[in-house]
């Protein structure tokens, strides 16, 4: 069986890996400050508006006898909003949303993650801090 103080680990070190969870906590909530900064929530708000809407391309004739096309927005709810001769923007803006919603899901998933690393740390540390301390008693002794 292994001793005790072949496992007694530097003070120092616990401290350390306190300080370096912290300190990647507080990475964490600076990236979501980011993304916050960087429109991800109104990229979600927009996702949940739209997602089940889709671009129809319509055709006129004018009072020349020309066909010409112009787009809109259809959604399933029976909205409608006119996108003009370019469904560019509307198109870019959906793809910049389902990606929001899956950043935004990642970033749930990390989040989840940390406060189960923290647990888990805290416990790690005390199981670590006994070992320790068995190898103090043992030195008494």
């Amino acid at each position: 069986m292994t001793k005790p103080h072949a496992l007694a680990v530097n003070v120092k070190l616990i401290d350390e890996l306190e300080k370096t969870y912290r300190e990647l906590v507080q990475k964490q909530r600076e990236l979501i400050d980011l993304l916050r900064a960087l429109k991800l929530l109104e990229l979600i708000n927009f996702y949940e508006k739209y997602s089940s809407c889709s671009v129809e391309e319509t055709w006129v004739l004018n009072k020349i006898k020309k066909k010409y096309y112009y787009y809109y927005v259809k959604c399933k709810d029976g909205r409608s909003i006119y996108l003009g001769k370019s469904p560019e923007y509307f198109n870019v803006l959906k793809k910049a949303a389902q990606s929001a919603v899956r950043l935004k899901e990642v970033v749930d998933d990390v989040n989840r993650s940390l406060g189960v690393l923290g647990e888990q740390l805290m416990l790690y540390i005390q199981d670590i801090k006994n070992i320790s301390m068995l190898h103090v008693e043992e030195k008494r002794e």
